[in-house]
Parts: structure tokens; sequence; C-alpha cells
């Protein structure tokens, strides 16, 4: 659950290589970085876009909870939005 940023040197190396042995874990890692940086953001534009590139990879274990932010899709955009009105508020 650490940012791989600020893993060890021994650690991220691991993880790299981890990651290389096993493309889809790699790409769902990438998947999951990418959304925890836009909900951090508050980047909601930007889920529209992720979700089609999660669906594009063979990665059904990701699909499923897209598929849960297609149905509650305008709930979840509210929700971004609202949280960066919140943050934007002086």
């Amino acid at each position: 659950m650490t940012n791989p940023q600020h893993l060890a040197a021994a650690d991220a190396a691991e993880l790299k290589e981890i990651h290389t042995a096993c493309p889809h874990l790699d790409a769902a890692a990438r998947h999951v970085h990418d959304f925890a940086e836009m909900l951090h953001d508050v980047r909601g534009d930007q889920l529209p876009d992720w979700m089609e590139r999660v669906l594009a990879d063979d990665l059904p274990a990701l699909h499923s909870p897209v598929s849960g932010l297609r149905r509650d899709f305008d709930a979840v955009t509210a929700g971004l939005l609202l949280r960066q009105r919140i943050l934007l508020s002086p």
C-alpha cells in the first residue's frame, strides 16, 4: 500500500523485478496508481479515459469496478466535483 516512490531501494528493486516478471500485475498496478492520482488530484475529468484504458486491458478483476463506476457515473463525477469545490473554496 506504500507509494512506490517511498520504498527503500531494495524493496523498489524487488518490486521492479515482480512487475517485469508479470505484465498483468504491472498493468494492474499502473491502473491503480493512475486512479489514486486522479482521486488525489481531484481530476474527475480523467475518469472516462481511465475507465477505457482499464477495459482495453485483459484484467477482468478491474473490469468489475469499472462497471460499477459506469452504473454510478453521475454520482462518482458529482462526488469528485464536490470535493474539488470544497478544496478550492476559500
